[in-house]
């Protein structure tokens, strides 16, 4: 997981977004004043070159589509909103880049800590086939490079492989991916978190086992001995899973800016892409046949990448609320009406924090990160997109109109 872990990091600073270094010395994240000044040039860099590549990119596409002008509009629209995302997300890392470093230490020496009650038996391992994180990580690694070549592939047949124009391609797919990795950070984090979670329950199923054997072929002295054995071990799992509720909510806090600028760029891509589709498949046939299997890659391709990435950061934020969900639910299978007061008191204090420090990932307020969020993007992107197919079959975006 550390290698993942270093990849993520790597990435985040390839692209700008970490302005952050780890002292060996003092074991901790500091401020990198380099890192700061390689920013800075990406940031004025997107300022220079962007007007180029908006230039660039709405004239050959309005020239693939048949001149029509709706597609030239959105092409444009769609550079100039993510030329946006790219400033506000680059500001907001070099302002907070003191909160976000601070996060960033706390988890992890909250990880160590963890993983030193890991290593000591105080919780329990899973199993390496319950353990989903590489998984996850790994479907993320692919899709990153998936997403790397069906860029260069699309955008070098937008501009008709001039060679010239390769430069302002690279810094476009650059500032592209400056966003699609933003939410690195977010995702691992969130795929840790789930993990301690999911330890924290095999533990109490442990403690359940334990008890409930205890209760059925042991005596009633052995009984309450491990009655009160199980109850102290309570409080300790009560502590910890209260501190990594704690974590949540603080990475949350640090990183839902983040993820918001990181939904609204799936959202949009996704959007334009159906759109072109359409263009290219309904208005302006001819036009697209030349470039069959390019096009191809992009309606199949393009779309999946953006909609898989989607469903990558809801499917982790559902697995970790419902390992949060499951947490209660193996505290309500202890036999209470067979305990003594300490071990029920134990559960009531366990169950009372879940219920009161639970709370939904929400990107600012905004929007909660589950199923929800898919059916709210699903209904929206329906709803503009047939705005825009009726603009176009109704000629307010053609030539002639």
């Amino acid at each position: 997981m550390e290698k993942f872990v270093d990849y993520f990091n790597f990435l985040n600073s390839f692209f700008g977004l970490s302005v952050y270094s780890y002292n060996t010395n003092k074991k901790c994240y500091v401020k990198s004043y380099f890192k700061i000044i390689y920013s800075i040039t990406i940031l004025v860099l997107t300022f220079l070159i962007f007007p180029r590549i908006i230039e660039i990119l709405s004239d050959n596409v309005s020239e693939m589509s048949g001149n029509q002008l709706l597609s030239k509009l959105v092409c444009i629209f769609q550079t100039l909103f993510q030329l946006f995302l790219n400033i506000v997300l680059m500001f907001y890392k070099l302002l907070y880049c003191n909160k976000n470093i601070l996060n960033l230490n706390h988890y992890t020496m909250f990880k160590s800590m963890f993983n030193i009650k890991l290593n000591n038996g105080v919780v329990r391992k899973l199993n390496k086939y319950n353990d989903g994180r590489y998984i996850f990580i790994l479907s993320s690694v692919i899709l990153f490079f998936v997403q790397l070549v069906t860029n260069i592939i699309v955008m070098s047949a937008i501009i008709n492989y001039r060679i010239d124009k390769y430069p302002y391609i690279a810094f476009y797919i650059f500032t592209y991916f400056q966003l699609i990795s933003a939410g690195n950070i977010f995702y691992e984090n969130i795929l840790q978190y789930k993990f301690m979670i999911s330890c924290v329950n095999q533990t109490l199923s442990d403690y359940l086992e334990i008890y409930r054997y205890a209760l059925k072929y042991r005596s009633k002295a052995r009984s309450i001995l491990v009655s009160c054995n199980v109850s102290d071990d309570l409080n300790v799992m009560q502590k910890l899973n209260s501190e990594i509720y704690f974590s949540i909510r603080q990475m949350i806090e640090c990183e839902s800016f983040t993820m918001s600028v990181v939904f609204l760029h799936n959202f949009l891509e996704i959007i334009v892409s159906l759109f072109y589709q359409f263009i290219g498949q309904v208005v302006y046939v001819d036009g697209f046949n030349n470039e069959r299997k390019l096009l191809e890659i992009f309606g199949i391709s393009y779309i999946t990448c953006n909609i898989i990435a989607v469903l990558l950061y809801i499917a982790v934020c559902e697995r970790m609320q419902e390992e949060m969900s499951t947490t209660a639910k193996i505290l309500h299978e202890f036999p209470v009406h067979k305990t003594d007061d300490r071990l029920k008191e134990s559960i009531n204090r366990f169950s009372l924090q879940i219920l009161q420090e639970k709370r939904p990932i929400s990107v600012c307020g905004m929007f909660n990160v589950d199923n929800t969020l898919l059916y709210s993007m699903i209904s929206s992107m329906t709803s503009y997109l047939i705005l825009l197919v009726q603009f176009q079959l109704q000629g307010v975006g053609s030539s002639k109109g």
